[in-house]
Formats: C-alpha cells, structure tokens, sequence
C-alpha cells in the first residue's frame, strides 16, 4: 500500500468516526418526557474542576515522590558492579 492510499483511508476513517460522534450528539439533544437537565456550569467552575483538581493532585504526587530523596546524603564514590 502507498503513503497516499494509507493517509486517505486514515482521513477517511477519522471523519467517519466524526460524523458518527455528530449524529449521536444531535440525537440526544431530544427531550425526554421527565428530562430535568441541570444548571450550566460556568468556564471558572469548569477550569477548576478539570484543571485545578488535577493539577493539584499532580503536585501532592510529585511532592510525596521527590521529598523522601531530600534527606538522603549524595553518594559520591561510583561502584564497581
């Protein structure tokens, strides 16, 4: 198979898979008999949620790893095995 015929299938699939995703979102913009959505969340909440909880966890992590090697001494003689 040639580089050109690999990228078009590749290009033909991802939008494929595209309008398949589409055609799912509009379908579920019908409202259901006792469809009760909720409040819009604002961009602040938003970027709170799916950035600063994460970003915060990240760094209690990264934290916990690198504080233990703090109070060892650097070894400076290089072993022989």
């Amino acid at each position: 198979m040639n580089t050109s015929l690999k990228a078009f299938i590749y290009l033909a699939a991802t939008l494929g898979v595209s309008w398949l995703n589409l055609a799912a979102a509009a379908a579920a913009t019908k409202r259901d008999d006792g469809d009760e959505p909720g409040t819009v969340m604002s961009i602040g909440d938003a970027a709170l949620i799916f950035g600063g909880i994460p970003l915060a966890v990240s760094l209690l992590l990264m934290i916990l790893i690198w504080a233990p090697s703090r109070g060892r001494s650097k070894s400076t003689q290089i072993s022989n095995y």
